[in-house]
């Protein structure tokens, strides 16, 4: 045996080691015998994949699988216990023998053999199916003097083959170096029975006799805690974990020692826990924000549901008495999850639901200012606002008048009038559509009124039945080159020519034209120009003074007139800009 092995098995065992072998160096003298002799020595390459402890070991074929119909073994060197207080044997094995083949262990003076049982076994010789692993084997010698050896025994039947039996790290000893057996243990999953200690039953052997079995467990990732386990009858002993509140989970082994050995049974874990609602899920065809409705199904519990509360990266973002909430969403990939609230606690968190959604923003208003006693027309483009004509209100604060015409789910034009007493400044733009409330910061603007466009003109006089050509002045720019221009009934507008701050409209009056003063008002697809009005009078009345209403050939006086008085307002605002 290598003296790291030895070193180590001294350290687990307070026995005397008389003789061992890791099978590392050599096969150990042991001997393949039988019908086919068909154990090998050497590298692991099959069945169990690996010898226990180094690369080699003794195998019933070290690639996996054995003979059918077969009988073999595999003795190894006597060994002399005389002498020996408590002499046992002691090897590491994995083996998978198919149904209706069996191993078995035999002990003798390497001439004469007898079946023996390995110790926890039972009086069984015989075994067959599955080690579940590697393992630790043990045969007690007691009462035996002189040189002893042991004999591996495969009998094999017609069809069928396992796995395969290895064999490693044989070892004599005097004294106890068997650590006690947890044959049974109690299985403990997942429960909702909340507050309400858990039992653990285990069923302990040891070939000697035991000090003490414990149960060990941990709360989350708290110090664990040691129980002492009483003993009920037989080989069982028993205890009990704490009941904990839903979402503790428990780690728990049991130790059982003889005051030399001690076997760790493998770590088990369970949650208290309280059921989740179920079916967590988008019932509307499209994810379309700022919020999203999310509905889903209660859990079927005996517990008392107080309500829900709706995560998003495990902050919590709605909470509801019913079985669905308006969420928040930011317009990338969402995932929410939904608990259930219980008199008891939180419970679990459903299965997450990744909602993509488009959140709803205004791009711009087009123009984004105007002036005290405007009329515009103004341009609101977006993205997934999903506008309904109809459905759509706007506000952009006190002072400002807003109707809304839907161009398409994206698009509407504003009707916009600011009165004459709107105060100067930014205002906010209020959407409301059918997915709510849209705000855009400072998104238009109302101007001081100094510099507001409008239309300027002097004594507007037409009559009725003629042809004219009206002069109409306006202060600023105009956005079209054919924009509308409204007279009132009985007037048609036959021509309309942009200039450099004058309209000339072209008109034909109708001869029942009503008589007296209309307003004027220029529509160029932004701004609705106003306040300059339009006398219509008899065709018989002569006119006396000036007058900007001439037959087409003689607009010169007219516009020698109107030039005059856009000189004197331009100098009256000159130093605006």
């Amino acid at each position: 045996m290598s003296a790291l092995l030895l070193a180590s098995v001294l350290a687990a065992h307070a026995a005397t080691l008389l003789s061992g072998t890791d099978f590392e160096a050599d096969d150990g003298g042991c001997v393949a015998g039988g019908e086919t002799a068909q154990w090998a020595w050497g590298a692991v390459t099959g069945g169990s994949g690996s010898a226990f402890d180094g690369s080699k070991a003794w195998a019933l074929n070290l690639a996996g699988g054995y003979l059918n119909d077969a009988t073999d073994t595999l003795s190894c060197p006597a060994v002399d216990v005389t002498g020996a207080v408590r002499p046992v044997i002691q090897f590491e094995e994995w083996y998978d023998l198919d149904v209706g083949d069996y191993g078995s262990l035999e002990i003798g003076d390497g001439t004469t053999w007898s079946p023996v049982a390995a110790v926890y076994t039972g009086p069984e010789t015989t075994f067959t199916g599955s080690s579940g692993g590697w393992r630790a084997a043990s045969v007690d010698l007691t009462g035996w003097t002189g040189p002893v050896a042991l004999r591996w025994v495969m009998a094999a039947d017609v069809s069928g083959v396992g796995g395969g039996w290895f064999v490693d790290d044989l070892t004599y000893w005097d004294g106890d170096p068997v650590a006690p057996a947890i044959l049974a243990l109690t299985s403990l999953g997942d429960t909702d029975a909340v507050d309400v200690a858990r039992e653990v039953d285990a069923t302990v052997r040891d070939d000697v006799a035991l000090q003490s079995v414990t149960l060990r467990y941990a709360l989350d990732s708290a110090d664990p805690v040691d129980v002492p386990m009483s003993h009920a009858s037989g080989d069982g002993y028993t205890a009990e974990i704490p009941g904990e509140g839903p979402g503790t989970t428990v780690t728990w082994e049991v130790l059982a020692t003889d005051g030399t050995n001690v076997t760790t049974s493998s770590p088990q874990t369970f949650r208290y826990f309280l059921e989740a609602p179920t079916n967590l899920r988008l019932d509307e065809p499209r994810a379309i924000g700022p919020t999203v409705p999310l509905t889903w199904d209660p859990p079927t519990t005996p517990h008392v549901v107080d309500g829900y509360q709706v995560s998003e990266g495990g902050v919590v973002v709605a909470r509801s008495t019913r079985t669905g909430a308006q969420v928040p969403v930011t317009g990338g990939d969402d995932v929410f999850t939904v608990a259930a609230v219980y008199g008891e606690g939180a419970g679990d968190a459903s299965e997450p639901l990744t909602v993509t959604a488009s959140i709803p923003a205004v791009n711009g208003l087009t123009p984004a200012e105007g002036w005290p006693g405007d009329h515009l027309h103004v341009a609101l483009t977006g993205v997934s606002l999903l506008m309904v004509e109809g459905a759509v209100t706007a506000t952009l604060g006190d002072g400002v008048s807003v109707g809304v015409s839907v161009r398409d789910v994206d698009n509407a034009v504003l009707d916009v009038q600011i009165a004459d007493a709107a105060a100067p400044g930014a205002r906010d733009l209020v959407l409301t559509t059918s997915v709510g409330n849209t705000t855009v910061a400072g998104a238009f603007t109302v101007l001081d009124g100094t510099d507001r466009p409008q239309l300027v003109a002097a004594d507007l006089t037409v009559r009725q039945g003629e042809k004219a050509r009206l002069a109409i002045g306006y202060v600023g720019t105009m956005a079209t080159t054919s924009p509308t221009v409204a007279l009132g009934d009985g007037i048609v507008v036959d021509a309309v020519s942009v200039g450099a701050g004058t309209l000339q409209v072209d008109v034909t009056v109708a001869g029942d034209a009503a008589l007296g003063d209309r307003t004027v008002t220029v529509d160029d697809g932004v701004r609705v120009f106003g306040g300059v009005t339009l006398t219509v009078k008899n065709s018989t009345t002569q006119g006396t003074g000036h007058t900007c209403s001439t037959a087409p050939g003689d607009a010169g006086v007219g516009l020698g007139i109107l030039a005059a008085v856009l000189a004197f307002r331009r100098r009256g605002h000159s130093s605006k800009r």
